[in-house]
């Protein structure tokens, strides 16, 4: 069942709902309305009725006014009142001109029927019900009589009665009827709507889910080697349009990342067939002719130089191409930084540019970060690295600690050259070198900085470069400060020729 099917029938059910529930509602009123029409109408011929009624010492007595004659009643037609007077002994004092009892017919029975089943009870109001086709109304009447008053025998007269029952009835049937023919007419006009409904709603919703449809068939046909293709966009404003938006952005960082590997795999290959091939060229040189140890040995000096550089490479490269998903769960270790800096900087001291070195360490109190140490290690390492590539010797090179806010760090900073505004931003991509380093000549492959980056990524810190071309360049590396464990007491920096 497709979307567009499943919303129609969801919102038709609803629909079918609420026309059910109104058309009963409405059904239910008019019904009830009309038949307090009927009831308003049979109480005011009550009250006409009660009109014509004497109350004398004796009794009650029927005595219309001559000049206020009852004409209620007096049509014949089937929404016309039809009423009778009834005494205390069941005899019919008066009755309208339009009700025959000597003819066959309902009305024959109404009186009898509604006095025999219900006979109002003394000082009650007006009683209504139903009895067959037709709907009635009754009203007692007594006399407030004393007990010398009190006809002491049923045949004392007619004239006067200590109780008239005042009965009217008209029939039902147009109200019947009329009920009938409005829940016909409910159930035909919310049959029609309803299918006019499902009609115009389902080709609705058709139409508004045909960019979805065409954005799917689109999606089919695009393949790994086409990423560059984007779906249509529907340009409906709604959620839509930005669905259509947000899957050719992430089609769009797809292809990036597709042709970032694809150049990562080029340069990595590029990158090796160096080593490679001065290893090919030693060792051919080396067979031509019979040569002496010393030259043997020169050769396998070279060959060596050129693997430990491809095992750099491979490395490297390795470390970039793990996925997130793969990095093995890091040791975390806490470790004082300071102190930490300290030890390192030690460790260069015997490097040709060891003595350029500069620590600025001045941390306090101590800041503690939860590290790998040998990574942590491998980062410090790569940006002494870079940063003595990329200035001339006898300059400094200062490492320094920071500490801002709930962060502490270390920066690495240089007297070089500087980077210049257009090579910041690629700085950190594997196998980048801008056009003025290739220009010098210097040497490496691009890959140190990538893997710093990578590193920070793999401990939870953050690196940025500050950059001045032509004079400084600054990498800042930033970690979140965490509380030394307790098991871990807190070791006093040794001296170092390095710390100022």
């Amino acid at each position: 069942m497709t979307l567009a099917t499943r919303l129609s029938a969801f919102f038709l059910a609803a629909l079918a709902l609420v026309l059910l529930g109104f058309s009963l509602a409405l059904y239910i009123l008019a019904e009830r309305y009309l038949y307090r029409q009927l009831d308003g109408q049979l109480a005011a011929g009550l009250e006409i009725l009660s009109a014509a009624i004497d109350v004398e010492s004796d009794g009650l007595k029927w005595h219309p006014a001559e000049d206020r004659p009852v004409t209620l009643g007096a049509d014949a037609g089937p929404a016309d009142v039809r009423w009778v007077v009834i005494n205390d002994r069941g005899r019919m004092v008066a009755h309208s001109a339009n009700y025959r009892p000597e003819v066959t017919s309902p009305a024959a029975d109404f009186p009898n029927v509604w006095l025999s089943a219900t006979r109002p009870a003394r000082g009650s109001a007006v009683v209504f019900g139903q009895s067959g086709q037709w709907r009635l109304a009754a009203r007692r009447l007594d006399a407030a009589l004393s007990d010398e008053a009190q006809p002491d025998a049923p045949d004392a007269g007619d004239e006067e009665s200590a109780t008239l029952y005042l009965l009217a009835g008209v029939s039902s049937v147009p109200v019947t009827v009329s009920v009938r023919e409005l829940g016909m007419a409910l159930a035909a006009l919310s049959g029609i709507f309803w299918a006019f409904c499902a009609m115009v709603g389902h080709r609705l919703a058709h139409r508004a889910l045909s960019p979805l449809t065409r954005m799917a068939a689109a999606a089919r046909q695009i393949s790994a080697d086409d990423l560059h293709r984007q779906l249509p966009s529907p340009e409906t404003g709604d959620e839509l349009e930005e669905l259509g938006a947000a899957f050719n952005d992430l089609l769009r960082r797809m292809q990036e990342a597709v042709e970032r590997q694809q150049r990562f795999a080029g340069d990595a290959s590029h990158q090796l067939r160096t080593p490679l091939a001065g290893v090919l060229s030693s060792i051919e040189v080396a067979r031509r002719r019979e040569r002496s140890a010393a030259d043997y040995a020169q050769v396998l000096d070279e060959v060596h130089a050129q693997a430990i550089r491809m095992r750099q490479i491979v490395e490297s490269l390795l470390f970039l191409a793990r996925n997130d998903s793969d990095r093995m769960q890091l040791e975390c270790e806490s470790i004082e930084l300071d102190g930490w800096l300290t030890g390192e900087l030690a460790r260069w001291r015997d490097t040709p540019r060891g003595g350029d070195l500069r620590g600025e360490l001045h941390l306090a109190p101590p800041g503690w970060i939860c590290v790998q140490p040998a990574l942590l290690a491998q980062l410090l390492d790569n940006l002494l690295d870079n940063a003595a590539k990329y200035s001339p010797a006898s300059t400094p090179i200062v490492v320094g600690s920071w500490r801002r806010e709930r962060s502490v760090g270390f920066s690495v900073e240089d007297q070089g050259s500087g980077i210049a505004a257009a090579d910041l931003p690629h700085i950190f991509e594997p196998f980048y070198r801008s056009a003025s380093v290739r220009r010098e000549g210097r040497s490496g492959v691009g890959l140190g900085l990538a893997v710093a980056q990578r590193i920070v990524a793999s401990l939870g810190g953050t690196i940025a470069v500050e950059s001045t071309a032509g004079r400084s360049a600054r990498f800042v590396v930033g970690f979140p400060e965490s509380v030394p464990r307790a098991a871990t007491p807190p070791v006093a920096p040794a001296p170092s020729p390095f710390t100022r």
